[in-house]
């Protein structure tokens, strides 16, 4: 007979739940909403993934890479993976992040973070874990815990490293609900000759679990994908061939569509738009505004009485971030 124990074990480890042991989303950068590459700061590429630089010289692109079908070098046959990329780049700073919910995330536990790696050149990566308290009143000071350099070589590997997070007990939340664990991946801390430069560095098959992770062969449990674009939308939401339609009565005239967001977001979100070159006829204004955490609304003006349409095609978008930072 199979102990308590014994079923939950099975359970996170032969059935669709055991994919929420990991509490990277897009870990394995199968989702990329906004674009394939990037070549400034913040969010602009992979979901969940911002890339941070402080006093930046130079050029950098991160981009979606894929893998040759049949590959063996990283295990699970992953389609992608994530590329820095620098041109003459160097600063102060330059760390790819993952902003995971909720401060409370791991506190006080070990935790393993697993990821595999390579550059184009041998350097080191800094992984740390960054417990942060969010912002508005006056939220106690992040906790950073260190984990080891890892030395990156021009083939793949996989580094593991097990993480024992603080108590947070007697600290202090913001009042904006921002508060979240960070996986950090330094690519400098400070140090002399470790900027970019013309160098390359891959990254694939991010993890963080909880425990002491090291003795197993590959701790990164997959999700299916569209359960992992559907937590990646909680956070960002880009949306596009959109067609309506509109029959005016006279010039300046307004219709307004509710559209309802794929998911509900964490937050209200900031809302987006590029209308360049889609198919706007007999229309004088645009707008996207009026968000909640469900949908927001799209209200137009016409030029003149008739028929109006709006087509959002040709690489044209509304999007809604409610992002950690």
């Amino acid at each position: 007979m199979i102990s308590r124990a014994g079923q939950l074990s099975s359970l996170l480890t032969t059935t669709p739940i055991h994919g929420f042991r990991n509490l990277i989303i897009n870990g394995n950068f199968d989702i990329w909403q906004r674009g394939t590459s990037q070549s400034g700061f913040g969010y602009g590429s992979a979901d969940r993934w911002s890339v941070n630089s402080l006093a930046p010289s130079g050029a950098l692109l991160a981009s979606r890479q894929e893998f040759d079908i049949g590959q063996t070098a990283v295990p699970g046959n992953p389609r992608y993976y994530l590329r820095i990329a620098g041109s003459s780049f160097s600063s102060t700073e330059l760390n790819l992040t993952q902003a995971i919910e909720g401060v409370r995330t791991l506190a006080g536990r070990k935790a393993t973070l697993t990821f595999w790696a390579r550059a184009s050149a041998p350097r080191q990566l800094y992984p740390s874990l960054v417990q942060v308290f969010g912002l508005g009143g006056s939220p106690s000071s992040p906790v950073s815990t260190l984990g080891d350099p890892v030395n990156l070589t021009t083939s793949w590997q996989r580094f593991s490293q097990v993480f024992d997070l603080p108590s947070i007990a007697g600290k202090v939340l913001g009042t904006d609900g921002s508060d979240h664990l960070a996986v950090t991946l330094d690519v400098k801390r400070g140090e002399v000759g470790t900027d970019l430069g013309n160098d390359t560095i891959d990254l694939a098959r991010v993890s963080l679990v909880e425990g002491d992770a090291t003795a197993e062969a590959d701790p990164f449990p997959l999700r299916h994908i569209a359960q992992e674009l559907e937590l990646c939308r909680r956070y960002y939401v880009r949306m596009s061939d959109i067609g309506l339609n509109v029959n005016a009565y006279d010039a300046n005239a307004l219709g307004s569509w509710w559209i309802t967001f794929p998911t509900t977001m964490r937050v209200t979100p900031t809302l987006g738009s590029r209308f360049v070159d889609g198919n706007y006829g007999n229309l004088a204004e645009i707008n996207w505004n009026y968000p909640n955490r469900h949908g927001a609304r799209l209200l137009v003006k016409v030029l003149a009485a008739g028929n109006a349409h709006l087509e959002i095609i040709n690489g044209d978008y509304i999007e809604a971030s409610a992002e950690l930072w």
